[in-house]
């Protein structure tokens, strides 16, 4: 629960930041402020936009990957809210497309952030 919180907080955090090519400074929290690389090792042999979960007694747990694939989702959906631009502008895309086009992204900045990542496929999606 902290974790979604935390992205939620990241999220609208950024979307209230300018997305302009200058350096921004801002706090941030969540798996978003870690690095591509490892953001790759946690993605590496999953399918897109696809975690693993273990159940036991004591509940379900899920693995590395869905943290990122939850932080990405809510940093997409505050972007939109925060915009209020309408469903027609809307930064669209399932888990397993974002994912795909951060998977890219990030192989090619391994030392830039997901935070990063996040902010160029929102920039994409908006041309």
């Amino acid at each position: 629960m902290s974790d979604a919180r935390d992205s939620v907080i990241v999220a609208l955090l950024l979307a209230c930041v300018s997305t302009a090519g200058h350096a921004q400074s801002f706090l941030a929290l969540g798996v978003g402020t870690n690095s591509c690389g490892m953001y790759l090792s946690a993605v590496h042999n999953h399918p897109p936009g696809m975690s693993r979960t273990v159940n036991s007694r004591e509940g379900q747990f899920f693995d590395e990957h869905m943290r990122y694939v939850e932080w990405l989702g809510g940093f997409i959906t505050v972007t939109n809210v925060s915009m209020g631009t309408g469903p027609d502008q809307n930064v669209k895309g399932d888990d397993a497309s974002i994912d795909v086009w951060v998977r890219k992204w990030c192989e090619q900045n391994p030392t830039r952030s997901v935070i990063d990542a996040a902010i160029a496929f929102v920039r994409d999606q908006r041309r």
